[in-house]
Parts: C-alpha cells; sequence; structure tokens
C-alpha cells in the first residue's frame, strides 16, 4: 500500500482491489500462458511470430537482459 501510496494510486482503491482479489483470474490466466511458453520467472518475453491460431513461434528471454540480447532475436526474426 505504501508503494502503492508513493506512485499516486488511489490507496482505497488500491487496498479493495487487492482485498476482494478482483484480478485474480486474469492473473491466473497470465502465469498459466506464461508456463505454457517457457517463462518460469519475471522479467519474461516472447519474442517471435504471431500464428493464425494465436500461438506465438518464438524465443524466451528470462531475466532482465541488456538491449543487444533483444535486438539480436528480433533482428533474426526480421530477416527471416
Amino acid at each position: 500500500v505504501e508503494i502503492a501510496s508513493d506512485l499516486g494510486l488511489n490507496t482505497d482503491e488500491f487496498r479493495s482491489c487487492v482485498k476482494e482479489n478482483k484480478f485474480r483470474d486474469e492473473v491466473d490466466g497470465d502465469i498459466i500462458a506464461a508456463k505454457r511458453a517457457g517463462i518460469s520467472g519475471t522479467p519474461g518475453f516472447v519474442v517471435g511470430i504471431l500464428k493464425d491460431d494465436g500461438t506465438v513461434e518464438g524465443e524466451v528471454i528470462s531475466g532482465a537482459q541488456p538491449f543487444s540480447v533483444f535486438q539480436g532475436v528480433i533482428e533474426q526474426y526480421l530477416n527471416e
């Protein structure tokens, strides 16, 4: 709550949201999707090509990585 306050958020709404687990289903769905993609921590990214069926053919980048890591993977897919 202190961090929310420092960020200028409405702390009453923040407390209510957390207490009621307002976005629990959405967060759980994101966790399941991340695990399916091979992401096991934060931050985690999938860089690749979005297929017609909604899946991504790509590469997982785990952890805080320098720009050069992202640049290399992005350039690989742009050159395909």
